[in-house]
C-alpha cells in the first residue's frame, strides 16, 4: 500500500509530556488529549476493568481538597473535554461541527460545577469559540499558540539599556547581527527547500541508489510495488519492468530510488520500520476523506525516473483489527 506523503499525520508523544506543563506546545496538548481518556482508563480501573464511582484514597498529611475527586464524574468530565477540544481544533470544520464541540465543552464546564470545581475566566472564553470560528474560520488557523515563537525569538533578543533605551534600535541592530551569523539565510534557504517539495524536508546527507529487488525482507517486495506506483505516477512515461519485453522505458531496478531514512513534512518527523533507529515514529494517520486509516510506515522511497521531478513516497502497512471492537475503552 503506498501513501502519499502530504495524506500522513504522525501520532507522536514525547515521553517527557508530562514533566513540565507551562513548555507545551498546542500540537502537544491535542495528541495529549486524544490518549488521556484511554490512559486515565488504565490507571482508575478495578478488578473489574470499571472506573470505579468513589473517590481515591488521600495520601497521609494531605489537605482534603474543596471539589470533589469522584473518579467515575471525573472521567465523564474530562471525556466531554477530550472530545470537545478534537472537534473544534480540527483543521476544517463546519459550524454544525462547531456548535457540537461547544456543547461539549459546555456539558465539561456544568459536570465541573457538579463538582464544586472552581471555574476561570478561561472556561467563559471557551463558551465563544463557535462564534470566533464563524467569523475567523478554523482554530488552526489563529490559536495563539502560532505566535509563540515569535515570542521565543524576542526574549532571546538582549536588550540591556543600550541604545539609549530604543528597543526599534536594539531589535534591527539583533536582527543585523543574526543576518551576519548567516542564521537568516539559512532560514530563507530551508523555506524555499521545503516550499519546492511540498513541505517536505529530507535528510541533509544524499542518500545513495539502492537495489529495490534486495532491498526489502524478504527481497523482491517493494519493486512491484514502486513500478506499479510509478505508473500511476507518471502515465506518460510508458514504465514497463526492467525484464519486460514489451515497449517503454525500463523501470531499472538499481537506478530509480533512494531510500530515505527519515523525512519532516510541516516540522513534523516521520521514521519508517526499515531504519531500526527511526522505527518509533513509524506509527501514522493516512486520510482518505472524512476517515483517518491507522497505518505503520514500512518505507520511505525519493524515486525519480528520467528526468522528470523526483517524487518522495511511503510504503505503508495498513493497522486492521478483528469485528470486535469494543464502543469503549472499558469494554475491552
Amino acid at each position: 500500500m503506498f501513501a502519499s506523503i502530504a495524506d500522513l499525520v504522525l501520532i507522536f508523544v514525547q515521553h517527557q509530556l508530562g514533566e513540565n506543563q507551562s513548555l507545551k506546545k498546542a500540537d502537544e496538548w491535542c495528541r495529549l488529549l486524544t490518549i488521556t481518556p484511554v490512559v486515565l482508563w488504565w490507571s482508575w480501573r478495578d478488578a473489574n476493568d470499571e472506573i470505579p464511582d468513589t473517590e481515591p484514597p488521600l495520601p497521609p498529611n494531605t489537605v482534603a481538597p474543596d471539589f470533589s475527586c469522584n473518579r467515575h464524574s471525573l472521567y465523564q468530565a474530562i471525556l466531554f473535554l477530550c472530545t470537545g477540544v478534537q472537534i473544534l481544533a480540527s483543521r476544517t470544520i463546519s459550524m454544525a461541527q462547531a456548535h457540537t464541540g461547544q456543547s461539549f465543552l459546555a456539558h465539561y464546564c456544568l459536570e465541573c460545577l457538579q463538582l464544586r470545581i472552581p471555574l476561570t475566566i478561561n472556561h467563559q472564553a471557551s463558551m465563544h469559540t463557535a462564534d470566533m470560528i464563524k467569523k475567523f474560520g478554523p482554530v488552526y488557523a489563529w490559536w495563539l499558540f502560532a505566535f509563540e515563537q515569535f515570542n521565543g525569538m524576542l526574549e532571546r533578543v538582549h536588550h540591556n539599556g543600550h541604545d539609549g533605551g530604543q528597543i526599534k534600535l536594539t531589535l534591527l541592530r539583533n536582527w543585523v547581527q543574526a543576518q551576519d551569523h548567516g542564521s537568516m539565510m539559512m532560514q530563507i534557504a530551508v523555506y524555499q527547500s521545503e516550499a519546492a517539495k511540498d513541505n517536505v524536508r529530507l535528510p541533509l546527507h544524499n542518500a545513495k541508489l539502492i537495489n529495490v529487488r534486495a532491498y526489502s525482507s524478504p527481497q523482491g517486495v517493494f519493486y512491484p510495488i514502486l513500478l506499479q506506483y510509478c505508473c500511476s505516477l507518471w502515465p506518460d512515461l510508458h514504465l514497463v519492468g526492467d525484464l519486460s519485453c514489451d515497449n517503454g522505458n525500463p523501470f531499472y531496478v538499481n537506478k530509480v530510488a533512494r531510500a530515505l531514512t527519515y523525512i519532516c513534512k510541516d516540522g513534523i518527523h516521520y521514521g519508517c520500520t526499515m531504519n531500526w533507529r527511526m522505527h518509533t515514529d513509524s506509527f501514522a494517520f493516512i486520510s482518505q476523506g472524512r476517515t483517518c486509516v491507522p497505518v505503520q510506515i514500512t518505507a520511505l522511497f525519493m524515486v525519480g525516473v528520467l528526468d522528470v521531478v523526483p517524487h518522495v513516497c511511503a510504503v505503508v502497512r495498513r493497522l486492521v483489527s478483528d469485528d470486535d471492537i469494543p464502543a469503549m475503552p472499558w469494554d475491552l
